[in-house]
């Protein structure tokens, strides 16, 4: 990966396989240890969780994302379930994804651009995953200082 972050890691059979840095530090693995398949995949299995929440928060810093969204996003680039569930969850948990958040802020930008009706808004909303209930509250409560939608024709 970029940075450095990733380390190959040679086998004596001449098969290798990648490890995030950290994790390969954290097990302080050093030419000439033996590892069994077992750890092996365990190791495996801790650098896809480093490497899915890297790319979630690097996915976030270009743009808010849904739940949804970011997992649709990691599962695209080849993640397991295991690692986007963690990697959403650990985003969450942050504060770096809020549905109702992102609801708000692109219905903001829509109305700034055209008027659309509270349909569509609720279906663009729905197209970028945001749950219908929180979708449904966006439309309907949009924020103060933004234009209300004219009613869907």
């Amino acid at each position: 990966g970029a940075g450095g972050e990733a380390v190959r890691i040679r086998l004596s059979a001449g098969s290798f396989f990648v490890l995030h840095a950290e994790v390969q530090a954290r097990a302080a693995i050093r030419s000439g240890d033996e590892l069994p398949g077992e750890r092996v995949e365990q190791l495996v299995a801790e650098s896809e969780l480093v490497f899915a929440r890297q790319k979630a928060l690097s996915l976030l810093a270009r743009a808010p994302q849904t739940r949804r969204g970011l997992a649709r996003k990691l599962w695209a680039r080849g993640f397991s379930d295991a690692a986007v569930r963690a990697a959403v969850a650990r985003a969450a948990e942050l504060g770096y994804l809020d549905d109702a958040a992102f609801a708000e802020s692109w219905i903001r930008s829509r109305l700034a651009g055209r008027a659309e009706g509270f349909k569509a808004l609720s279906r663009g909303l729905m197209q970028r995953g945001v749950p219908r209930e929180a979708a449904e509250r966006a439309v309907t409560a949009p924020p103060a200082h933004a234009a209300r939608p004219p009613p869907a024709r």
